[in-house]
């Protein structure tokens, strides 16, 4: 009878253990073999709910499900968090925040891949482009603007949008590119891309069409430009004003094409796909808007897992870029808040504020305080203006009124404010915010253990790097215009990715410099070698044509002479991991230890990202791996220079071991 007991309990652990408590999805052992078909290329998906603060979820959880009886389907792969500031401030913007995503570097707010010295920066989409992968972007935003531009494009402002979109045409290095800012593109931008052989769909049935043409064949060259600016919110989108595809539909359309693709199935892909107008709403404090894309963006999570689940080598990993509006889900002092108003609300203040600005020539005081009312009374579960906001409408429709040229800006955020007031809901700013920001991972355990815990924004680029092989030194060296024969042209710091256009989104793009594809574009058929052996980067420089863009120094940097047993090592640090004054003076008490030469002298160099060190040190790589690994400084990247050979690159101290 005891043996029988034991065996069922056994027997039951045994199913326990087979399936996960929370979606189902049977259990993988961390066993590399069982969790990676190592006969298969390896893709990373990566997911940016853009403004998306840890408040948020539950904001959309509880208005999916106020009873708690669904989660959300991003809920079970929540790994760690993510620290999200800048190098130049706590609280970032999405243009540094995307370039530290793409790049593995941080830099200034409003840089477009680009470093503190507005040089460019190798991305991981264009690293896995040059290796022959499949790479794309989804957004709901401008497809210029800056999370999606600081993934494919190099410049000093992201209000630059008609030189991102030229540089996009110029480059025609994006299999697929889905979403708004049609504007930005010239049609000689848009000629080009036709000439490069893509496809242009303008709204869904067009994107619908496309897939049934291609999806058997696996042909993915296609622009998706469904708006003139920002693509419609979803709570507007589906009242079918227009003819927009949702986010999940998007990526369900590429994802039945690339699925078919046979590059893709060979060398792998890189996407990334962005919720971009849950932070516009949270600008507008809107948070019925909010919740609403941010359960959108879930829906597209669910598609995303599905592929992941089906698919051994692919990785999905997601995190905001920061928070928006400093959401509080309660107020003063009352222990409730109510997510059912949000909920019924079926027009964002946005969509409002537009139907408020069609008659505004006619309107007066009273006329447009009671337009603002009726607008938030039909469009909302708020039935009654109190006495509060009442004076506070009628302060604004006055300014409003009596300047024609006055911003109607102010007016959507109260009316946000407003509603979200009926479902006791607060806000703390109509910027962004410093906190924390969740990380969640899907996928082979060799990735998803990864990301446990807290991580500086720049790590999410190693994790991805690492996963692939690519490194992203040869890129940006390619970018700078360096060259790897014994001798190179080294791109000095004063050679900044910059455009001569002001910041102007009506400026003329023919006007404006513009990057050309001899310079960033690269193709599947000469990638860029990423493993120990003698570089190959294509000698292509800074385009003379373009005034915005300096040509590099012809300065030649002779090969060092090396004493015999010596190998020289350049650290690229990023800028925020230089070398303390402490750590500095152990590396230098170090070189003199094994190194022939007592001097051991150090040059700076303008290279891939800070000043290059250059140092006579150690003797072999186990050492030089072991001196690095002593001070603890992982993500770094070491190049190493063979006296009388092509230097070679190896990429992420993690993976040392196996290359040395």
């Amino acid at each position: 009878m005891l043996a029988k007991v034991s065996t069922l309990v056994a027997a039951s652990l045994a199913l326990c253990n087979a399936f996960d408590p929370v979606d189902g999805r049977p259990n993988v052992d961390f066993d590399y073999e069982i969790d990676e078909d190592k006969l298969k290329s390896r893709s990373v998906i990566m997911m940016i709910p853009d403004g998306t603060g840890p408040n948020i979820w539950a904001l959309a959880r509880n208005m999916v499900d106020p009873t708690h009886k669904k989660m959300l389907h991003i809920d079970p792969l929540f790994r760690g968090s993510v620290q999200t500031f800048s190098n130049t401030s706590l609280i970032t913007d999405s243009a540094s925040s995307a370039t530290a995503y793409a790049t593995g570097f941080k830099t200034y707010d409003a840089g477009i891949g680009v470093d503190m010295e507005k040089r460019p920066l190798g991305t991981i989409l264009e690293a896995a482009q040059a290796r022959g992968m499949v790479v794309g972007m989804i957004v709901t935003s401008r497809v210029t603007h800056a999370t999606p531009a600081s993934f494919a494009a190099h410049i000093h402002s992201r209000s630059l949008e008609n030189d991102i979109a030229d540089q996009y045409c110029a480059n025609a290095n994006l299999d697929f590119l889905l979403g708004g800012g049609k504007r930005h593109f010239s049609d000689a931008c848009l000629a080009k891309l036709k000439a490069a052989g893509y496809t242009i769909t303008l709204d869904k049935d067009e994107l619908a069409a496309y897939r049934k043409t291609n999806e058997a064949n696996g042909t993915l060259r296609m622009f998706g430009l469904y708006q003139k600016s920002h693509m419609s919110y979803e709570v507007d989108r589906i009242r079918g004003e227009t003819n927009e595809p949702s986010l999940s539909e998007m990526t369900e359309h590429i994802f039945a094409i690339l699925k078919n693709n046979k590059r893709a199935q060979k060398h792998g892909f890189f996407v990334m796909i962005e919720g971009s107008r849950v932070d516009h709403a949270g600008h507008s404090n809107d948070a019925g808007t909010m919740g609403k894309e941010a359960i959108e963006f879930d829906n597209t999570v669910s598609v995303v897992k599905q592929f992941v689940y089906s698919n051994p080598n692919v990785a999905m990993i997601s995190a905001a870029d920061h928070g928006t509006g400093g959401i509080t889900l309660g107020r003063d002092g009352v222990y409730k808040w109510k997510p059912e108003p949000l909920v019924k609300q079926v027009m964002s203040t946005e969509g409002m504020k537009a139907l408020f600005s069609n008659d505004r020539a006619t309107y007066t005081e009273a006329t447009a305080l009671q337009k603002v009312k009726d607008l938030i009374i039909q469009n909302s579960a708020t039935k009654k203006i109190s006495k509060e906001w009442d004076a506070i409408f009628t302060a604004e429709v006055k300014k409003i009124v009596a300047n024609a040229k006055y911003s109607t800006s102010k007016l959507v955020v109260y009316m946000g404010q407003c509603i979200s007031q009926t479902a006791h809901i607060a806000w703390t700013t109509v910027g962004h915010v410093g906190t924390d920001v969740n990380l969640y991972c899907a996928g082979p355990s060799v990735f998803t253990r990864r990301c446990n815990g807290n991580h500086d924004n720049t790590h999410l680029n190693h994790i991805m790097t690492n996963y692939l092989n690519l490194d992203l030194q040869p890129i940006t060296l390619k970018l700078r215009g360096y060259k790897p024969n014994g001798n190179q042209t080294a791109a000095p710091a004063s050679t900044p990715i910059v455009s001569s256009s002001t910041p102007s989104t009506t400026s003329t793009p023919e006007s404006t410099p513009v990057i050309t594809s001899t310079t960033l574009a690269t193709t599947s058929a000469t990638p860029v070698t990423t493993s120990a052996t003698p570089l190959a980067i294509p000698s292509s420089s800074y385009p003379t044509t373009s005034p915005g863009v300096s040509k590099p120094s012809t300065t030649v940097w002779a090969k060092p002479t090396l004493k015999p047993g010596c190998i020289n090592v350049s650290v690229a640090l990023s800028a925020s991991e230089l070398l303390g004054t402490r750590q500095r003076k152990g590396f230098m008490k170090l070189f003199r230890k094994y190194c022939s030469s007592k001097k051991s002298p150090i040059d700076c160099l303008y290279g891939v990202d800070v000043p290059l060190v250059l140092m006579n040190s150690f003797n072999t790589h186990e050492e030089t791996v072991r001196i690095i690994r002593k001070y603890r400084m992982h993500n770094l990247s070491i190049h190493t220079f063979n006296q009388g050979k092509e230097y070679i690159f190896i990429s992420n101290v993690d993976n040392l071991g196996a290359t040395v």
